[in-house]
């Protein structure tokens, strides 16, 4: 949403049948200045938990960063390899 929360920029809504991990995929280019935006996630149905949200960001950066949980499925699994960089 934009900063007002009325008007929707980008939008994922992927079915999901619950045996899966919840996945949704979005792409939002400003068009102008920096400016302020909004995620909303929203629930459906199914019994109340507690969210995580891996969010990732190409091409720009968040205000507030923790990198401690990071890697997301399958990358995970102890039966794969996953391998990362950071440019430092």
């Amino acid at each position: 949403y934009d900063s007002t929360g009325t008007t929707v920029l980008a939008a994922s809504e992927g079915a999901q049948s619950g045996t899966q991990t919840p996945t949704e995929a979005l792409s939002y280019t400003n068009p102008g200045s920096a400016t302020t935006v909004q995620i909303v996630i929203s629930k459906y149905s199914g019994p109340a938990e507690t969210p995580q949200l891996d969010m990732f960001i190409y091409g720009g950066s968040l205000e507030h960063q923790v990198a401690a949980g990071s890697i997301t499925e399958p990358a995970t699994s102890p039966l794969v390899s996953a391998v990362g960089a950071v440019n430092v």
